[in-house]
């Protein structure tokens, strides 16, 4: 009888450590919230904009903050203080496992001068951590580091950069932050104004990490394909030949024949 109850104890034990093990190693399912931002309540005479670009801009995405799982967000009531939980040695936390989600559908109205009433065009982009463990996100000052690409429908839909990495000037203010199971860091994009309907796509650098989000319909001017004459990036781009571009474009792809001077830019 004794040997009957050591089989079933044995077995319930078997069964409890599997069940721990299958919720430890569940993933939280992540569902993008609804991002609005008060501040335009609060003003009048509001005048909102698309980005109008006719090159290759250099960008970083605005960093909003970090939140846990919820299902809405205003983007003015955020307290994330990046400089809060610095790591210095961040590789026992990981950069593996972090998704990269796009709301483009979601427009987003946002300004950098408090007192100016023009806003303009974003979308939300998430970083988020659906896994078990805590995963560690890089920026400066108030960015992070991404750029969006486009799909070139006459060169075979191939994808090309609209935007390169921003301008850095300073070696100070860069940041790591913790982002725990359940929580995602929330970023801001341009949208941009023109005629060229094809798929778009985010690209951010995390670390040593590139991490690329799936594709989505957008609209761009096309020749954001281009470079302007004589812009850093172009020189950038000569005086390496072409050897930065990997770093300006965080492993995107510009061809040589893509730096052809715009005449419009001349």
């Amino acid at each position: 009888m004794n040997h009957y109850k050591l089989i079933i104890l044995f077995v319930f034990t078997i069964l409890s450590c599997s069940k721990k093990e299958d919720v430890q190693n569940k993933r939280i399912e992540f569902k993008r919230p609804i991002v609005t931002n008060s501040k335009l309540l609060k003003q009048d005479s509001i005048q909102k904009h698309n980005y109008e670009v006719e090159h290759i801009i250099q960008y970083d995405p605005i960093f909003i903050g970090k939140f846990k799982f919820q299902d809405s967000i205003d983007i003015q009531n955020t307290n994330t203080n990046i400089y809060e939980n610095r790591l210095d040695d961040y590789e026992e936390v990981g950069l593996n496992g972090l998704e990269l989600i796009t709301d483009y559908k979601t427009t987003v109205f946002y300004n950098f001068n408090s007192q100016s009433t023009h806003y303009f065009s974003f979308y939300p982009v998430y970083i988020v951590n659906s896994t078990t463990k805590n995963k560690v996100l890089f920026g400066k000052d108030s960015h992070i580091f991404g750029i969006q690409e486009a799909q070139d429908k006459e060169l075979y839909n191939s994808w090309k950069p609209i935007e390169a990495k921003g301008w850095d000037f300073c070696g100070n203010g860069h940041w790591n932050l913790i982002i725990c199971p359940g929580e995602f860091g929330l970023a801001l994009m341009p949208k941009y104004k023109g005629d060229y309907n094809t798929k778009l796509r985010t690209r951010i650098k995390n670390g040593d990490n590139i991490i690329v989000s799936n594709s989505y319909k957008g609209v761009i001017n096309k020749s954001q394909f281009k470079l302007k004459d004589s812009s850093h990036v172009q020189r950038r781009l000569k005086e390496s030949n072409g050897l930065d571009s990997f770093s300006i474009f965080y492993g995107a792809a510009l061809e040589k024949e893509d730096w052809i001077v715009l005449s419009s830019q001349k």
